[in-house]
């Protein structure tokens, strides 16, 4: 995966945007489970909060169940 590669060649696995949005709170919006265990292996933020919500509140607003499961066994609250 991309994202794998990325981390791999030293990508900050925390990076925010214009919106403080990280990869991980990106990812959790989505809902894309395996970019999520990528970025929590590298190390992420699961309390970061960006303009909005953490990760944990966008995986949990949007549905995404598996997400908010493993944003929760990281230690998401």
């Amino acid at each position: 995966a991309i994202v794998g590669q990325l981390l791999a060649g030293g990508a900050a696995v925390d990076q925010v945007n214009n919106n403080q949005s990280s990869p991980l709170g990106m990812a959790s919006l989505k809902g894309h489970a395996a970019v999520i265990e990528l970025l929590l292996a590298a190390g992420a933020d699961v309390s970061h909060k960006d303009k909005w919500n953490t990760p944990l509140s966008w995986a949990v607003s949007q549905g995404h169940e598996r997400a908010a499961e493993l944003l929760r066994a990281a230690g998401a609250s």
